[in-house]
């Protein structure tokens, strides 16, 4: 059984990413894994962005992995990879963007980089990849599939300033 997940009214709702995320997680065949979303005004994540990253391009996403053995008891059964930073105009203006930005973080949480162009290109094929399984009954339905979740479930939880 899938479920589908969209923005209402061209806004993406915190449930929407959360389940959005879950999604991503789960193409990504990621187990137990908890994400926190945070959805912020242009100017804050600029300058978040300002801070800790100086390259000059669209402050659209930005992640931070948690060190690797940081105790999070809320998390049990797996493991609590970091945050997820979304831009809310962004979201606003091409909803459609939420899923490949909201993949990107997550790529980065998972370790993944694209400073070096061998590195790049892995990540763009885990984006196509992951992008296809969720992406193929959007083009049927105009919304983006939940597909069905495994015993560890993953936990998104959406924050929005």
């Amino acid at each position: 059984m899938t479920r589908a997940t969209t923005p209402r009214a061209g806004r993406w709702t915190g449930r929407a990413l959360a389940a959005l995320g879950g999604t991503i997680l789960d193409a990504l065949m990621v187990r137990g894994g908890a994400v926190d979303i945070v959805v912020l005004p242009d100017r804050e994540i600029a300058a978040l962005k300002a801070r800790f990253i100086k390259k000059k391009t669209e402050p659209n996403v930005l992640s931070f992995p948690e060190p690797k053995r940081w105790p999070h008891p809320e998390v049990p059964h797996g493991r609590y990879l970091g945050e997820v930073y979304l831009n809310r105009e962004i979201l606003a203006r091409s909803p459609e963007r939420a899923a490949p930005l909201l993949l990107h973080g997550i790529l980065h949480l998972l370790g993944y980089d694209h400073v070096k162009k061998a590195d790049a290109a892995r990540m763009e094929r885990l984006e196509a990849d992951a992008l296809s399984k969720i992406a193929a009954p959007a083009r049927r339905s105009g919304r983006y599939a939940q597909l069905p979740r495994r015993p560890y479930s993953n936990k998104i939880s959406v924050y929005e300033a």
